[in-house]
């Protein structure tokens, strides 16, 4: 809501427009038509072969920091393990290996993505890779839970209304409904 005001600014001129969807705010970018992608380690292999100078950062402050949303995969050791004879070697994987950072480097290399153990995080030596752990510096893990579903449709619809150009509508009363709506659907 801070923002509000800066928000139709961006609509107003054209600096964020909710008809550019990620397939062509990837191709501008890839071209040299846009300055900036928003996007994520799962591009990094498209970033290494595009030929281009780019250099991976957090999205910049507004009125205060921004962090990303950070994908987190774990293991766990389910009660089946032991009617299958695999409850020692399910802990000791669990336990023993992938909460250390050889494990952790070996999960995030098979996954192309930055650990998040952060002594792993230090012996990683991929220039893209590296750049993109530190553009997620302060982020949070990703809520995996069901009523997220009812914040990214709402969220997102607040954007689509308030960035599609003229007519949008301003962007306070998108996402002050927005939040409303979330609120309604968490109680």
């Amino acid at each position: 809501m801070a923002n509000a005001g800066r928000i139709d600014n961006w609509n107003r001129t054209g600096f964020v427009n909710s008809k550019v969807d990620y397939g062509v705010a990837k191709d501008s970018f890839l071209k040299g038509k846009a300055a900036f992608w928003l996007t994520g380690p799962w591009e990094a292999d498209t970033l290494r072969t595009s030929k281009l100078s780019f250099r991976i950062v957090q999205v910049p402050a507004i009125k205060s920091k921004s962090v990303p949303f950070l994908g987190v995969q774990g293991f766990m050791v389910t009660k089946f393990a032991k009617q299958h004879g695999l409850e020692s070697a399910s802990k000791d994987l669990v336990a023993s290996y992938m909460m250390r950072p050889a494990g952790q480097r070996a999960l995030a290399t098979a996954n192309g993505r930055f650990p998040a153990n952060i002594a792993a995080g230090k012996t990683v030596t991929d220039p893209v890779l590296k750049q993109f752990g530190a553009a997620g510096a302060g982020g949070v893990p990703m809520p995996n839970i069901p009523q997220m579903s009812s914040v990214w449709s709402d969220l997102g619809a607040a954007w689509v209304k308030s960035t599609k150009g003229p007519g949008a509508t301003k962007a306070a009363v998108a996402f002050r409904t927005a939040a409303r709506n979330i609120a309604a659907k968490l109680r």
